[in-house]
């Protein structure tokens, strides 16, 4: 008789089945893994690190507009964007302007600036005569200073007026002009001609005023007009004229006449041994007395 043995099989199938499905796990696992791993943030979305499983949203003024990035772009000057996870940036509107990068808002236009395109980086001063006295301006022009008004500087909120004795006829203009002589503007923001001085009267160039009637001469409504051959005044701005005096003989004085040429400002004495009836010194002492005699003793 003869004898056998047998030992036992590890190969069976319930161990085989049993390594498969252990292995199909892990496969499983792993390409699980690496899926998680190995996926693309989406647009408007970076990871800069790796082996992350989420992703980060690109902050307001940053974007993405592609897949799988690891950083955010920044918006570029004149242009932003409000939300987060943005794919793209817009241009800043008409008056406004946004001179750095990233930004999430735009700034309007301050007063004495402009901007008429979108995406500006900058805003534009306003032209020397022109203004504009609004927040978030977009006409391609400042408006004109009226006449009467002006302005030397640029970026103005505002216009100066023109100061008496100034002028200025035209809008538009950087400065304003002087009245020459004997001409004046007696206002300011003076937006005509100037005005002549009356007949007489002088004015030095930029005055506001006309000079006051001059001594020797006396007020006729505005004008002033030279006091006549006979007559005098020494006070400036008067409204008559003084007679010169005539000659006379009384209690054995003798009494000086004078007389004056037209425009006097005082009347002159008559030599010795002549006298003046009409205010012209003539022949010998006599007539009678009027006024402002001067007595010779």
């Amino acid at each position: 008789m003869s004898c056998s043995s047998s030992s036992p099989s590890f190969l069976s199938y319930p161990f085989i089945a049993a390594i498969a499905a252990i292995v199909s796990i892990y496969i499983v696992s792993i390409v699980a893994i690496f899926s998680i791993v190995s996926k693309a943030c989406p647009k408007g979305y970076v990871n800069a690190k790796t082996n992350q499983s989420t992703c980060n949203s690109c902050l307001p003024g940053l974007f993405s507009n592609s897949t799988g990035r690891g950083t955010c772009d920044a918006c570029l000057t004149g242009m932003y964007n409000t939300a987060a996870s943005s794919i793209a940036c817009e241009d800043c509107p008409l008056g406004f302007n946004m001179p750095n990068k990233g930004s999430s808002t735009c700034m309007a236009c301050i007063p004495g600036q402009r901007q008429s395109v979108i995406g500006a980086a900058l805003c534009l001063d306003c032209a020397v005569g022109r203004y504009n006295n609004a927040i978030g301006y977009s006409d391609q022009t400042c408006v004109n200073c009226p006449s009467g008004w002006s302005q030397q500087s640029m970026g103005a909120s505002s216009c100066t007026p023109c100061i008496p004795g100034e002028f200025n006829q035209q809008t538009g203009r950087d400065s304003c002009d002087i009245c020459p002589a004997n001409f004046i503007s007696p206002l300011k923001s003076w937006a005509q001609a100037c005005v002549a001085c009356p007949s007489g009267r002088t004015s030095e160039p930029g005055s506001s005023s006309c000079a006051a009637c001059a001594a020797g001469k006396y007020r006729v409504g505005l004008a002033c007009q030279d006091c006549p051959s006979g007559w005098y005044q020494a006070k400036q701005d008067q409204a008559h004229c003084f007679q010169c005096g005539v000659g006379f003989d009384v209690d054995g004085k003798k009494m000086r006449a004078s007389e004056s040429k037209a425009g006097s400002v005082q009347c002159d004495a008559c030599d010795l041994g002549k006298s003046s009836l009409t205010q012209q010194c003539i022949g010998s002492c006599v007539g009678i007395s009027q006024r402002h005699l001067f007595f010779v003793f």
